[in-house]
């Protein structure tokens, strides 16, 4: 996957290692495209249909091991027991062989329906007691399920179940619920204290269509209708095109979850109903009820998502109250595109029943004002006034903020309320000439931060790393920066460089700046980031760490966690090639500190 050139996220992992430590009498059956054997090996494999319990004899704690081929449905296939059902084996495997890897790519398992199908894929429906299981589907492909029922969820259904479902390295391509909810999964009112986890999958191009109800959550729906609470887990998941006519179109979810968004991309998602005020959540809906609903969000990115009324990222339906913490993440680009009254990216029903926690994050949105004008003008959150309601405890650190509207007073004064946070009083970083870079006070900025041209989904981190942020160019216009630089640092303009003098200094940057290059730095050569001095820098393509001691290990990891790079310095400076989004360890002493950063 591509994220606008900037680096690449890979959101399958198509070789996998399988660690076996052994289950309670646990069986192996293996299964091949149109088979009809006993299941014992590869060379006797049976029909998919094992799954549903056809042949006889699965049980609790199995695990299905399905061969490389197209697997097509009429029907559904109910499972009832905790199973694991595994993709990506070789379709030359014989024997009993079980390799240690699986190339998913490769050896890809494909579910389609039969031309004309319209039933679902799977219907999880494990109405006993787990013991010591969960049911696990890892490794497979639903493409292209249709069917038209207001329980939607083409390819998972999730109808009963007393264990934990965990769904891992899976990709939902165009799967479409007609009149009805959740595109590829759907979840009923499950009646029991259980944790449903995505890990490594895709969603792509899936649909929750309307023609006289529904229309929700164009991916995932959540109906969790009981007073039990459920967690919900998504972790390196991409959202990418789903679509829903009414409500979410990513994932709708309602009273009572909590639910967890980690290392996430959300990209396009949108809500079609053409008419205004109708649709909210572009990406995320989280339904009211009778019971608090909690959303954490870390390490994401939520770009181009869309709806006609509010919540181009996410709306709460906000009776009782909810929570909604985001943690070095990005909101670029979305667009709520109400007129009546502009709305926000964040958003609410009722504002004073919301409170959202940012750290570490950058929102830039879009919105229309009265007279349907795309505007970047208060299209990021909508909250009450901390400073005037003490029903809300909203905070926002280290954040930077292109417009916000507080209740129905647009506040432009944070001096007094959000001390750590980067606020652009005007039109903001997209449509705006001047940038301001501390209109909230002193910002605590240890390192750098750069400027370029056009907001990128790759803005990750806090501003005690290198941090890219842009700044559109509107050719020939000029533009001035106001710049409240700290004291001890410089600002430095296409090469020039303006010493901070701890107030406000309008800066001009030339006319034929295509692609103004702003950095604001230490003045001094060495800046101390936590408990280790470093100097990190990250220029064609090369990591240059410097003023480290001698001896100090460097790791390095990629968006998903996978280690690429070790060493031990022997000098006070250490470099190495790499591009794209890198979390860098530093290590001396028994004391280690970690930086994130961009290279290109």
């Amino acid at each position: 996957m591509k994220n606008n050139g900037l680096f690449s996220k890979i959101m399958i992992v198509t070789v996998v290692t399988i660690f076996s430590f052994g289950t309670l009498s646990a069986k192996d059956w293996f299964v091949k495209p149109n088979a009809s054997g006993t299941g014992a090996s590869w060379d006797d494999p049976c029909n998919v249909s094992i799954i549903g319990g056809t042949p006889a004899g699965l049980a609790d704690g199995d695990i299905v091991r399905i061969g490389a081929g197209i697997y097509q449905r009429s029907t559904s296939l109910s499972i009832s027991k905790y199973v694991t059902i595994m993709g990506g084996y070789s379709a030359g495997l014989t024997g009993t062989t079980i390799p240690v890897t699986r190339n998913l790519a490769v050896d890809s398992v494909l579910f389609e329906p039969t031309s004309g199908g319209t039933a679902r894929c799977l219907n999880i429906a494990a109405t006993t007691t787990p013991g010591f299981y969960s049911l696990i589907i890892d490794g497979l492909n639903f493409k292209g399920f249709t069917m038209a029922t207001a329980n939607g969820g083409t390819a998972i259904s999730i109808s009963n179940s007393q264990g934990d479902v965990s769904v891992k390295n899976c990709n939902f391509i165009n799967n479409v619920s007609l009149n009805a909810n959740g595109g590829a999964i759907y979840m009923g009112a499950v009646a029991f204290n259980i944790t449903i986890s995505f890990d490594n999958c895709t969603f792509t191009g899936n649909q929750a269509t309307f023609t006289t109800a529904n229309g929700y959550g164009g991916a995932v729906y959540f109906n969790n209708g009981t007073t039990v609470a459920k967690t919900i887990n998504f972790t390196n998941c991409l959202f990418k095109n789903n679509t829903a006519y009414g409500r979410a179109g990513a994932i709708y979810g309602t009273t009572f979850l909590t639910m967890n968004i980690t290392d996430c991309y959300f990209d396009t998602n949108y809500c079609t109903n053409p008419a205004d005020n109708t649709s909210s959540g572009g990406a995320i809906y989280i339904a009211g009820g009778t019971q608090s609903n909690t959303v954490n969000m870390l390490r994401s990115i939520f770009v181009n998502s869309s709806c006609t009324a509010k919540g181009s990222v996410i709306w709460f339906n906000t009776i009782p109250k909810n929570t909604l913490n985001v943690t070095d993440c990005s909101m670029i680009g979305n667009y709520a595109k109400r007129t009546s009254t502009a709305r926000a990216a964040i958003d609410a029903d009722t504002y004073a029943n919301l409170d959202v926690v940012l750290n570490n994050c950058v929102l830039s949105n879009y919105n229309n004002n009265s007279t349907g004008v795309k505007q970047s003008k208060y299209a990021d959150l909508m909250l009450l006034n901390p400073a005037t309601s003490a029903s809300t405890s909203s905070t926002f650190t280290n954040t930077i903020l292109n417009g916000t509207h507080f209740g129905n007073v647009r506040n432009n004064t944070f001096d007094a309320i959000q001390p750590d946070t980067l606020y652009s009083k005007t039109q903001g970083f997209l449509d705006d000439a001047t940038i301001n870079l501390a209109l909230a006070g002193d910002l605590k900025i240890t390192n750098k931060i750069v400027f370029k041209k056009t907001f990128t989904p790759a803005l990750l981190g806090n501003f005690v790393e290198q941090k890219i942020f842009d700044v559109k160019r509107l050719l020939g216009i000029p533009m001035t920066l106001v710049a409240n630089v700290p004291v001890g640092y410089t600002l430095t303009v296409d090469g020039t460089d303006h010493v901070g003098i701890g107030s406000d200094a309008n800066i001009s940057v030339p006319v034929a700046s295509v692609d103004p290059v702003i950095v604001l730095k230490s003045s001094t050569a060495v800046a101390k980031l936590n408990s280790i001095n470093a100097n990190i820098t990250a220029e064609n393509g090369v990591i240059r760490i410097s003023g480290i001691e001698s001896g100090s290990k460097i790791t390095a990891y990629n968006l998903s966690g996978q280690q690429f790079f070790s060493n031990t310095s022997t000098s006070d400076i250490l470099s190495f090639k790499a591009k794209g989004f890198v979390l860098l360890k530093v290590s001396f002493n028994g004391k280690s500190s970690c930086f994130k950063l961009l290279s290109e």
